[in-house]
């Protein structure tokens, strides 16, 4: 039954080329698609997790997040001279 099933396909194979070809090729770049998003998704999820593995615990943030209708409570952290002087543009 098995090795019948394998002289059907085979046969259907050899009666439309173009067909299969293009089949093979559409099943070939399907994976290599599937295959290239996953890695792109876990190295940047890599170069993500390697960033705030790298920030400091205790330094100011360098981003915040704001979310509609909702207020913070806590004060604002205080910000350094060096970090004010840097924003600045220079003066000429």
């Amino acid at each position: 039954m098995l090795s019948e099933i394998f002289k059907e396909a085979w046969a259907a194979l050899g009666r439309n080329p173009v067909r299969s070809l293009l089949t093979m090729t559409g099943i070939s770049w399907g994976i290599v698609a599937v295959t290239l998003l996953l890695s792109y998704g876990s190295g940047f999820r890599n170069v993500l997790m390697y960033t705030f593995e790298a920030l400091p615990a205790r330094s100011p943030p360098a981003c915040s997040l704001v979310v509609p209708g909702q207020q913070t409570t806590a004060p604002l952290p205080k910000t350094s001279n060096v970090y004010i002087k840097t924003l600045r543009k220079p003066e000429p």
